[in-house]
Formats: structure tokens, sequence, C-alpha cells
């Protein structure tokens, strides 16, 4: 409702002197003098503009602001752009309007130039700035529980400097919508102390972000689930990096992620890490555009295991933007286990469709790769010291075209040790462009198991089938080349000779109509 002043008294001020308990007398505009008790006061909407703020966007409206959101209540922040400095939000409150926060760029008191320290609920949370002389610090920091947010924009007419845009400490967390452009970190629900405080029951509906370094990051959190996102077009100033994922996760338990399309990532698209486990998860889509590593990695710190957990379909393009260094695979995954992938598709250009190291339960249904320049598939056990068994991998159909520079289609790289690798079996597979081999594999022979691969490639693929492998009950192969197939226990040196299935390499193989 619409009250003014009373005798040009600011309304603000007859409310903080009611100290919630007494009588406080309004005049409603424009009808005679009527009273409202303190409870009557939480029940109307109470204007910023009753407090001198002006909202043009130029005069500084700071102590205005903070009047306003120390009576709290029910507060109406009507259009227009309010220009702040530092804000702290300490009283609860609900909010509605359509009015915009203009930060001003000065250094704030704190680490953020508004701290919520009290729960809230807002229709919108709108906040720009000019970002030009932004130093590292976020939009928001909010240490409290039980925050619902309709709508949370946040834009800087230029790049911000690294910065954030809200961080969320606590628990009981609502975010309806996140629209964000030219800030580096939107949103994330990382605490300052991790691993002391787990927050729970966190909800995000969707995540649109343009011009940014990392879209999204959770760490230390529980039953927590994210609509969708989609962020694009990197950061001028960003580097390739640890960290600079679109989406970070980190010691993060039952949870779920919808669509996520992420373009222009700095590094890896989607990354779960961290220094604890990461269990009982599920992510619906993941679209990956351009990254500068991986379109999706699983590398939580060692001692620790990203675990049971699906994910529906991965889609790399040109994943590693064109270069096969470092980890820049289509997806990478240590210590993991029990996870389940829908389909991997890698297009335009591929290092590898797939990387295992130090897994233990791994179901993909269908891996499909172009323009592969490496391997198709990859399983290490030589990653680290401490670690790196691969056991129980089983891939139902693989389709991949390569390039001539990749020499096989299937590696198989272990250390020699207590290393284990083995019940690995890729039911079906299409693979063409291979140069040397449709197997390869490391000098040494410490296998836990038998490894089962059945392919067919054309009968221009060159090859000797294996390659580097002594063990004879080691590799099962069924291969049909052009018209020829090869069934039986497989095993060979490295061998030069092409154009045909080496001499020796096939133990009581039978060569059967494809």
């Amino acid at each position: 409702k619409n009250y003014a002043p009373i005798g040009g008294t600011l309304l603000g001020q007859q409310l903080a002197a009611a100290n919630g308990s007494s009588l406080v007398g309004f005049q409603q505009a424009g009808t005679g003098a009527v009273v409202r008790t303190a409870q009557d006061k939480m029940r109307e909407w109470v204007s910023v503009k009753d407090f001198g703020a002006v909202g043009d966007g130029v005069t500084d409206d700071t102590a205005a602001l903070q009047n306003f959101f120390n009576v709290g209540g029910n507060l109406y922040l009507p259009e227009g752009t309010y220009r702040y400095s530092y804000l702290e939000f300490n009283t609860a409150f609900s909010m509605t309007g359509n009015g915009v926060l203009r930060y001003d760029g000065s250094a704030p008191t704190g680490t953020a130039s508004i701290q919520i320290n009290a729960a809230i609920t807002a229709d919108a949370l709108r906040i720009s700035s000019s970002g030009a002389a932004e130093s590292a610090f976020d939009y928001v920091q909010a240490a409290s529980d039980n925050i619902r947010i309709e709508l949370l924009e946040l834009k800087a007419d230029a790049q911000r400097n690294q910065t954030g845009g809200v961080n969320f400490y606590g628990s009981n967390l609502f975010v309806g919508q996140v629209v964000a452009e030219n800030v580096a970190r939107p949103i994330a629900f990382q605490p300052p102390s991790t691993t002391t405080n787990v927050r729970k029951n966190i909800h995000l509906g969707s995540l649109v972000a343009k011009n940014y370094i990392r879209g999204l990051a959770l760490s230390y959190a529980d039953n927590w689930s994210v609509g969708s996102v989609h962020v694009e077009t990197r950061w001028a100033g960003a580097v390739v990096t640890p960290g600079y994922n679109g989406i970070l996760i980190q010691a993060c338990n039952d949870w779920t992620i919808g669509k996520c399309y992420i373009a222009d990532a700095p590094e890896h698209s989607f990354r779960i890490g961290g220094a604890a486990d990461t269990t009982n998860f599920s992510i619906g889509q993941i679209t990956s555009v351009n990254s500068a590593g991986c379109a999706m990695k699983f590398n939580v710190d060692v001692g620790y295991l990203a675990k049971n957990g699906q994910v529906g379909q991965l889609i790399g393009i040109n994943t590693g933007e064109g270069s096969a260094l470092g980890n820049k695979e289509v997806t990478r995954l240590t210590r993991a286990n029990a996870i389940m992938i829908g389909s991997i598709t890698g297009l335009v250009w591929v290092s590898t469709a797939l990387v295992v190291q130090d897994v233990d339960g791994l179901t993909v249904g269908e891996i499909y790769a172009e323009n592969v320049s490496a391997r198709v598939t990859n399983f290490r056990t030589d990653f680290d010291l401490s670690s790196g068994n691969v056991n129980n991998v089983n891939i139902g159909t693989v389709v991949a075209y390569m390039q001539s520079t990749a020499r096989a289609a299937f590696g198989f790289d272990y250390q020699s040790g207590s290393r284990s690798l083995g019940n690995i079996t890729i039911e079906n597979a299409f693979v063409t462009g291979f140069s040397n081999f449709l197997i390869t594999a490391g000098a040494a022979n410490v296998y836990s198991g038998p490894v089962f691969v059945r392919a067919r490639s054309l009968s221009t693929d060159v090859g000797g089938g294996v390659e580097n492998v002594a063990d004879t009950d080691l590799f099962q192969v069924d291969w049909t080349r052009g018209v020829g197939r090869y069934q039986g226990k497989a095993f060979g040196l490295s061998h030069t000779a092409q154009n045909t299935v080496q001499a020796g390499q096939f133990i009581n193989a039978t060569t059967v109509d494809p």
C-alpha cells in the first residue's frame, strides 16, 4: 500500500522507533489518519523511497538503502537504479520490485559489496556495476540459512577482474534463476571453511551466464539440485589453469544436475574434484563446446572417490581446442567407482574419447567419435604412485573415425607391481583409420583378468591386431576386418608389417565369414 510520511518524518524512522512492539501511526495517502500495530508493519510493503532513496543511478543511495534493509519486514524496491558502496542485510525481510542495486566499485568493508546475514526472500535481486575498477571480491556473500530468491540478475558494463557474483555459505537455499553477464564467477555454494561446514538442501533452477571464468561451483554440500546450466563466451583475461571450469563440484553427496551447455570453458567444462568423496549423483546431459580441457573430468584427490553416479549423455565438440597435449580428452575418469554413462560423443576434433584411470565399475552405453587423433579409449594403471587399478568396465557400442596419426584404436597402458587391469569388455566396435594396431598395450604384463574386444574395421585399415602383449590369457579378440574375421586369444610384440594380421598373434584363431 502507498503510505506517506507523517509530518515530514520518514516512515523508516517511525518503524525503527516502534522497535517491533508499540503502536505506529501512518497516514494513508489521500485519507485520514489510521493506526497500525507492529504486526501490521510486518504485513505492509515499505518502499525504499520513504527512506530518501533517489534511484537515478548517480546519487549515492547507500545510507537510505541501509536504513531500508535494517527495517526488515516487507520491502518494496521500485523501478530505478540505486547506487551503493557497501550494504549489510542483518534483518530478515521479504522484498519485491524491479529496482536495480548499482555497485559503485569502491573497496568494500569486507570481502563483498553486500553481506547477507539474515534469512531473506526476494522476488528479484538485481545487481549491476561498471566492472572497471573492481578487485578480487564478490558482489554478494550470503552467510545465512533460509534464503529464497526467485531471480538473481548480475551484470557489469565491462568484464570484472576475476571476481565473483554471489557465494552462498548456508543451508536451505533456493534460487530460481540466475542471469549473469561479464561476471567471472556468477554463482557458487562454497563455504569459507570447507571441511567443517557441510550444507544441505540447496536448489538452483537455472543459470544463464555470458563472459565467465567459472560458471557454477558447489563444495561440501549435500542434498542439492540444479535444473539447468547454460554458460558461454570465455572471459578475455582467462588463462588455462586448474579451477577455471565451467562447472566445478567438490565433496558433494546426493545431488542432481539437469541439462548443461558449457561453451568456451577456460579448462575442463565439467569437473568433479576435491579432498573428499563425491557420491550418489545424477547428471542429465553435458554439452561441451570449445573447451580448453576435457569435456568431463572426474579427478578427486588421492584417497577419495567419485562413486555411485550416472551421466545421461556427454557431447564434446572440439574438446581441448584441437590440442592433444595434457588432459584434453572428451572424458577422463580418475578414482571413480560405480559410474554409468549413457553415451559419449566427440565431434570436430577428439584426442581420446575416454580415458580410464583407477576405476572399478564403469558402464558406458555408446561411444561415437570423429577425427580421433590418439585413441578411442585408453585404460591406464600408470597414473600415479598411490593407485591406478582399472577393473570391471563394460562399453556397449563404439563407432569411431580416426586420423592417420592415431597408431591404435584402443590403448592399455599399465605399470608393473601391484596394479591390476581386467574384466574389461568392449562389446561391439566399428573403428577405422588407425595406422597400426587395433589394440596397443604397455610393455609390462601385470593384469588381473581378461580383456574382450569385439570389433569391425574396413578392409583398407592396416594393422597387426595386438601389440606388446606376451600373456596369451589376457586379450580375447573377435575382429572382423573386411572379409576376414579373426577370433581367439591375441598377443604379439610390436610389428612393422601392415595390411595383414600377423602370424602367431591369434592362438587357436578361426577365420569365419563375417
